[in-house]
């Protein structure tokens, strides 16, 4: 199944409008494949405002930050990503999806959105890959609209990419007032 992949050559929302630079912006359609033997971060926590930590596994640079970890934002939404743990510190963020995701799941069903990592290649030309798999909308009257996501971060280039996997959006009105998912 083809799915429409966005990618994103070091774009990305930056806290601080002092930093203006030019980015490049492509588009392509590939088959989205999910991460083959992830590493969990989420286990079966089911999560609303994940504050979690992964390691990079290499120096991740964006614009003039650097870090070999990225920080979910508990304070942001659900699908904020950073270099830096603390939303003030005017560190460049990560936003794949603009809408407040959420778990599918439940106390009683444990969580049916895991977010899993997986860092691939050999050094000098490893790629850290980010899923978030079946996550809902906060909102969501209906509860059936979910989509699958990853971010990749390039080691040899700091290149950021967003991909899109399967989905099914019938609802976006009830849940953000959008037409639609967004990305920033």
């Amino acid at each position: 199944m083809k799915n429409f992949y966005l990618t994103f050559i070091l774009f990305f929302f930056t806290i601080g409008f002092s930093f203006c630079q030019d980015y490049s912006f492509t588009s392509f359609n590939q088959t989205f494949e999910e991460l083959n033997n992830p590493t969990t971060v989420t286990g079966n926590e089911v999560w609303e405002y994940p504050d979690y930590e992964i390691p990079i596994g290499f120096d991740f640079s964006i614009l003039n930050f650097t870090s070999d970890k990225i920080y979910f934002i508990e304070d942001g939404l659900a699908g904020y990503i950073s270099l830096s743990p603390n939303i003030n510190s005017n560190i460049p963020m990560l936003i794949p999806i603009g809408q407040d995701i959420k778990d599918r799941g439940n106390n009683s069903t444990g969580s049916l959105s895991p977010i899993s990592y997986k860092l691939i290649g050999q050094p000098g030309n490893r790629i850290l890959k980010i899923e978030w798999k079946n996550v809902g909308f906060f909102g969501d009257q209906t509860e059936n609209d979910y989509i699958n996501f990853q971010v990749w971060l390039y080691e040899n280039n700091n290149k950021i990419e967003y991909h899109y996997g399967d989905n099914d959006i019938n609802n976006p009105i009830s849940y953000d007032y959008e037409s639609g998912p967004s990305v920033l």
